[in-house]
């Protein structure tokens, strides 16, 4: 009943597995970064959700962004800023894809998600580039620059993404002078903004032979995770191209259904609404498919049918997906290209790097 999440699914465990191949065809310091990504991810994820091909899913955005970023040769926070830029390049078209084709549901009336872009929260597009910024960030610092232990760089990781990445977003709300814990477009445009102004004002400085990991980066492999992202993206195009998110049914936990409007407050002291009901509710999917046999949930229920809608704009979101393919695309091959032509280039004493 949900055939896009099951080609969803596999593919992201796919790349999570090409991803490893790809870390130990390089280095150790490649597979502690794809490890370091699975636990990091999923330290996260305790605080927020559990599924498991999630932590695949982390794998594919942190552990590409992160050593793809290594190939320019770039000072620690420009690189840390340009993985985060990266991250969000893999991560929106799967953000996209997901609410469409009911991989997902949303809370109806949550503040922090509460602004969306194509149904995507704004949050969950700045928590992506933050994330992955502050992983990223974490990774050169304690464990290249520092050379701490890869037992104590781990700890360090999985331990303080999370808080830092928060504290970044409540800083970026600050600056935009958003309301803390709503995230909107304004503190999502200072983000990225700042994170452009880091790796251009660092950019002059990238030498890819004074990185940490520059004498060790192996070319040959890194054509591999460029086809297979790649493949990603054409994947994810076709799934918005060709799919019919109407013949989708989710059978599932949901927010609870019951009276509308009734308030409550969340951890942080937001107010949204505690149940979903029809009346009220404003999201891209519906109880109007034969499985949910065309009656309401009942109430105080969270499991509950809930059936995909067909596109009301159907151009915009695959001129959406299309242009997210094309930028994640070029970005990655161009970057994993300049890593190549670098591992060619000569050492001060004139000893070739990795070139194959």
């Amino acid at each position: 009943v949900l055939p896009t999440f099951l080609i969803g699914e596999y593919l992201f465990i796919f790349l999570a597995a090409l991803a490893l191949i790809h870390a130990i065809r390089q280095d150790r310091r490649h597979v502690f970064v794809w490890f370091a990504s699975f636990l990091a991810g999923s330290s996260n994820d305790i605080f927020f959700m559990l599924p498991l091909y999630i932590c695949c899913v982390y794998c594919t955005f942190m552990y590409f962004a992160t050593v793809s970023a290594w190939r320019l040769g770039l000072p620690t926070l420009a690189e840390a800023c340009l993985s985060g830029l990266m991250g969000i390049m893999i991560y929106m078209p799967y953000d996209i894809i997901g609410i469409k084709f009911l991989w997902w549901t949303w809370h109806d009336t949550d503040p922090p998600i509460s602004y969306r872009m194509l149904g995507v929260p704004v949050g969950s597009t700045l928590w992506v580039i933050t994330f992955t910024g502050t992983f990223s960030f974490l990774i050169r610092t304690v464990y290249l620059n520092w050379r701490r232990s890869e037992a104590v760089a781990m700890v360090a990781v999985c331990l303080l993404s999370t808080p830092l990445m928060m504290v970044q977003m409540a800083l970026l709300q600050l600056i935009s002078w958003d309301r803390q814990g709503v995230p909107t477009l304004s503190s999502l445009m200072v983000g990225v903004g700042l994170y452009l102004v880091a790796i251009a004002r660092q950019s002059p400085r990238r030498s890819l032979l004074k990185h940490p990991c520059g004498p060790f980066i192996r070319a040959a492999p890194d054509f591999s995770i460029n086809l297979a992202l790649c493949c990603y993206y054409a994947a994810l195009f076709c799934i918005m191209f060709f799919g019919r998110p109407e013949d989708h049914v989710s059978d599932g936990i949901h927010q609870t259904y019951g009276p509308c409007r009734v308030e409550q407050k969340d951890f942080s002291g937001q107010v949204r609404h505690r149940y979903v009901c029809e009346r009220d509710m404003d999201e891209d999917w519906d109880f109007s498919c034969p499985a949910a046999k065309g009656e309401l949930p009942a109430d105080y229920s969270d499991w509950y049918v809930v059936c995909g809608r067909a596109h009301r704009n159907r151009p915009l979101w695959v001129a959406a997906l299309a242009f997210y393919a094309l930028l994640g695309s070029f970005t990655y091959s161009r970057i994993l290209r300049f890593g190549k032509r670098r591992s060619y280039s000569t050492s001060p004493t004139g000893s070739r790097l990795h070139g194959e």
